[in-house]
């Protein structure tokens, strides 16, 4: 698609040149196609009905069709020999049964007419069948196109620590169905992990604490999208994005020596949160919904790339005190300039206060104090001399 094709090569002569000049955005939206979609993660929701069982399905094949992965946690769906609700005295058979379904899916459906579809199938730590899902990819060419994370609390974590017995829970009921050794289920999905590849682990209660969003319930994270990158609320997306750090090596005026460029970073950081922050308005969307609730967080997921390239460069020994040192000097701008650029988007002058009860994220209360005054040390520096985004 030309479309995309000039996002791309956009973009990528902006992290090198470390121009980004936002006036093009209104040519790339004034000549996208119907269905053309910028984006490659996506979440979506699975109720316990057969109606909404088999709607996500199609959900998920709408999504693939366009080129997306997808992300579920299937945790909703009532455990194996559970009674079905309003059936006939039949018996549930379990969520992984219902994978089986979407894999089926995602194994005719082409992603956006050229691979296989991505799926990313998540199930929680206290779900009943959560044995049984651990081992649902041991067999070979059982559930080819997923990836499979068990979604960890922290009550089960503790539990592990304190070798402790953790309740497993009915989707359905509420009740508790049967009690397990937290540290054998532990160990049994480090084993099969360390055998396969699969489960990955997803410590979503750390996910909820740590996000933006913690305030408003109505977006809680359940999974993430297939490769992991983002956690995310269901029925939405994000697009990603990787600033090359290797770029941002300059000449020290003072001692002629090769240093990184932390303001030169910083500015591409604001424009490279502009920039996604642009493709959401862009982009088109497989389904309405998506659409609505991208719009209305927009979420947007920056990065970086070669971190060992630079390191070369400075001659610093990679995983040397100077090189956690430069990383940490690297995190801290991300980190900053991430937030002023979404302050500067959303016509804030300031960050609200930790202590406001609208805000009840612990992504602020993590920071030490040290991390803190290095952070208020490099908005002091870079804020006067960089909110000019097309600077």
């Amino acid at each position: 698609n030309s479309g995309i094709l000039f996002l791309v090569i956009f973009f990528i002569l902006s992290l090198y040149t470390n121009h980004l000049y936002l006036e093009e955005f209104e040519r790339i939206s004034n000549n996208k196609s119907k269905n053309q979609m910028l984006f490659a993660c996506f979440v979506i929701s699975i109720g316990d009905s057969i109606e909404e069982i088999f709607d996500s399905a199609k959900n998920a094949a709408i999504i693939s069709k366009y080129g997306g992965g997808v992300g579920a946690n299937f945790s909703h769906i009532r455990e194996k020999n559970a009674l079905i609700k309003n059936g006939l005295g039949g018996q549930s058979s379990g969520p992984i049964s219902f994978m089986e379904t979407w894999n089926t899916m995602g194994s005719v459906v082409v992603q956006g007419g050229k691979r296989r579809a991505a799926l990313m199938g998540m199930l929680n730590v206290n779900h009943p069948d959560i044995e049984e899902f651990i081992n649902c990819k041991t067999e070979d060419g059982k559930l080819s196109v997923f990836n499979i994370s068990v979604a960890i609390d922290d009550k089960f974590m503790n539990a592990v620590k304190n070798n402790e017995m953790y309740d497993l829970i009915s989707s359905s009921s509420g009740e508790i169905v049967k009690s397990v050794n937290a540290k054998q289920l532990w160990d049994a999905i480090c084993e099969k992990a360390h055998k396969r590849g699969d489960p990955g682990i997803f410590f979503v209660d750390t996910a909820n604490k740590d996000s933006l969003l913690s305030a408003f319930p109505e977006y809680k994270i359940e999974p993430t999208n297939p490769c992991v990158e983002q956690a995310l609320p269901n029925f939405t997306a994000c697009n990603l994005g990787s600033i090359n750090v290797a770029e941002f090596v300059i000449n020290d005026e003072n001692t002629n020596e090769l240093i990184f460029d932390e303001l030169g970073f910083y500015n591409q950081v604001l424009r490279g949160i502009h920039y996604l922050d642009a493709v959401i308005d862009a982009s088109g969307y497989p389904l309405d919904i998506i659409e609505k609730n991208t719009k209305n967080i927009r979420p947007v997921g920056l990065g970086i790339m070669g971190l060992a390239d630079l390191a070369i460069k400075l001659g610093i020994e990679y995983g040397s005190d100077d090189f956690y040192h430069l990383c940490d000097i690297i995190s801290t701008i991300l980190a900053g300039a991430s937030l002023r650029s979404s302050m500067i988007l959303a016509n804030l002058e300031s960050i609200k206060a930790k202590d406001d009860p609208s805000i009840q994220s612990s992504f602020y209360s993590k920071w030490s104090d040290e991390d803190k005054e290095k952070m208020n040390t490099y908005l002091k520096n870079f804020l006067n001399s960089s909110d000019n985004i097309n600077s």
